[in-house]
């Protein structure tokens, strides 16, 4: 499977700025930037919904009703928002009205994959299990796994080793057809992460 970058895409917002702005991605172009544990999954509530810039001018990509998409704090009546897909990854500014927070439904089971160095195996009972890499810059590879179980945290899941001295911690928001991860950068050798976005691994056919 080819490496894939989960980076959201940098849409051209030159100069602009919003005034009293809690979250730290002023300008919506990445949620990386926002504290993940304020982000939230909603679902878009209107037939067409553009992402804005800071100065409300439309950026272009829009979604649709239906769509499942992470959003940051409420500022002056709107939210950075950020759409996720296999072949895009979009974001601005969306109105409250336009988008309704959704309950934080259990993952689907079955493999997750975010690229070749890291996956997540979720089975009955909210079981996870996971691998990830870092290759070093020596052509070694450092390694990190988890093994326990998915607790509902508000509107995310929640992962954290029981293991005497492992400090893993994990947090997923459930996209539906994606998952988004964050973890505390305690889950492995140096270097390692299980951060990015996560798409269903279907099962081949014999």
């Amino acid at each position: 499977m080819a490496k894939m970058s989960w980076n959201a895409v940098l849409l051209s917002a030159a100069g602009a700025t919003f005034s009293g702005a809690a979250a730290q991605d002023v300008n919506c172009n990445n949620y990386r930037l926002q504290e993940f544990s304020t982000l939230r999954v909603a679902v878009v509530t209107v037939d067409r919904a553009l992402f804005r810039d800071a100065q409300g001018t439309a950026r272009g990509p829009y979604v649709v009703r239906g769509d499942r998409i992470v959003q940051g704090r409420t500022v002056n009546g709107r939210r950075c928002s950020y759409f996720f897909s296999a072949s895009r990854e979009v974001s601005g500014f969306l109105n409250d009205a336009q988008a309704t927070a959704v309950p934080a439904a259990p993952p689907a089971r079955g493999a997750w994959v975010r690229d070749e160095d890291a996956g997540l195996d979720i089975s009955n009972g909210l079981k996870v299990t996971g691998e990830a890499v870092w290759h070093t810059p020596g052509d070694s590879v450092n390694l990190g796994s988890l093994d326990g179980t998915l607790i509902r945290r508000g509107a995310a899941w929640v992962y954290a080793s029981g293991l005497r001295g492992d400090t893993c911690r994990l947090t997923v928001l459930n996209l539906g057809a994606a998952l988004l991860v964050d973890d505390n950068l305690a889950c492995g050798g140096w270097n390692v992460t299980f951060q990015g976005l996560y798409l269903r691994r279907l099962s081949k056919r014999p």
